[in-house]
């Protein structure tokens, strides 16, 4: 969460969404690619320090656009789980949109 944070604007919001998922909201944006790609490599580019030596860490990003028409939350949350597990499904460490 710490690395998700320092990656986004003071505006935009982080948030756990499941058990190992987070939401970032990103009001006032037109594109989420350029903040996908540093999302990506903030939690990639540094491995985490443990007892047992470094640990390397990724993550897949799903991301969606609010656009005209959308019935509501519930309808951008489930376009933007549809892009989550579609970065799994191809190979994680990625993002994809919806």
């Amino acid at each position: 969460a710490q690395r998700l944070q320092e990656q986004v604007r003071t505006l935009d919001v982080v948030g756990r969404y499941g058990g190992e998922e987070f939401a970032v909201v990103l009001p006032d944006t037109e594109s989420g690619e350029e903040t996908a790609t540093r999302l990506l490599a903030g939690v990639a580019d540094t491995p985490i320090p443990t007892r047992s030596g470094p640990l390397s860490v990724t993550v897949s990003i799903g991301h969606a656009r609010a656009t005209p028409g959308l019935e509501g939350l519930s309808d951008l949350l489930a376009r933007t789980d549809r892009a989550l597990y579609a970065a799994k499904r191809e190979g994680r460490n990625r993002a994809v949109s919806d």
